[in-house]
């Protein structure tokens, strides 16, 4: 996977999940804030996609929740022209910083590894 395959809303998942700050790292600053206003809009126009984030609060990320969250995240753009924006404000935020994009490119490689490791140990998983 290279950096640029990174798609907007696979860049928001990594952020509203906390994969990032799971790993230590903290997000700080304008993307905090970013952050904060997508959640906001997605529990008050988008409950059932909040909800889903929220639950990977209690468990790590996989392949399988990041790839649904994306999918749901990326419905929700094409309806809501504010959440859109928010989405976009956040993928350039990271995309802008080179040392931010790898940090979220790693991260998604770990994920996909995460789901291939799982397939390899025979672990029924449903990869659509």
């Amino acid at each position: 996977m290279t950096s640029t395959s990174l798609t907007e809303p696979a860049i928001a998942t990594l952020v509203l999940t906390n994969a990032v700050e799971k790993t230590g790292e903290p997000i700080e600053g304008q993307l905090l804030e970013q952050r904060h206003k997508l959640w906001h809009l997605l529990q008050d126009r988008f409950p059932t996609t909040a909800t889903e984030i929220e639950l990977t609060e209690q468990q790590p990320l996989n392949g399988n929740q990041a790839a649904r969250i994306a999918k749901h995240i990326e419905e929700v753009a094409k309806t809501d022209s504010e959440v859109a924006k928010s989405i976009q404000a956040i993928a350039d935020t990271v995309q802008s910083q080179p040392k931010s994009l790898d940090k979220f490119t790693k991260i998604a490689q770990d994920i996909k590894m995460g789901v291939q490791d799982q397939i390899a140990n025979k672990t029924n998983l449903d990869l659509s």
